[in-house]
This record gives C-alpha cells, sequence and structure tokens, in this order.
C-alpha cells in the first residue's frame, strides 16, 4: 500500500512538473512572435510552376509545387 501511494504521488508529480514547464514555453514564444514581428514578409500560400513536355509532338504539362517539392497533378495534354 506504501509502495502504491509513493508510485501514485511521483506520478502526479511528473505529470504536473511537464504541464507547468509546457505553460511556460508556450507564453514565452508567444511573447518572442509578438515583440519580434516587424515589417516583414512572409509567404502563405505555395509556389506553384507548370512545366511541360513534349513527345512524340505532343504538349503535355504537369504542375510542381516547388513548395512542398513533390507533383500536384498527372501530365495533362495541352
Amino acid at each position: 500500500m506504501k509502495k502504491l501511494l509513493i508510485i501514485c504521488l511521483s506520478c502526479f508529480t511528473l505529470v504536473s512538473t511537464f504541464t507547468l514547464s509546457t505553460f511556460a514555453q508556450s507564453s514565452q514564444t508567444i511573447e518572442t512572435s509578438i515583440s519580434g514581428k516587424t515589417n516583414v514578409i512572409e509567404p502563405r500560400s505555395d509556389i506553384l510552376e507548370w512545366v511541360y513536355k513534349t513527345i512524340n509532338g505532343k504538349k503535355y504539362k504537369r504542375l510542381w509545387n516547388a513548395t512542398q517539392g513533390r507533383w500536384i497533378t498527372d501530365w495533362l495534354p495541352v
């Protein structure tokens, strides 16, 4: 019974310590981001580019997401 009480108190202490440090860290991050904001341009949308190729005299295009580095569409005839 005494072991169980000690284990429960230890777990409670660990959990409360982690939650308190999490709250402290998040408030510090908010203060930094608010005070650090000046006239900085931050892109919010992905950069998309059409890529073209010709196969047997037929033109095809495909949409490339340069921000994420992956294809968005399949090859489409133009």
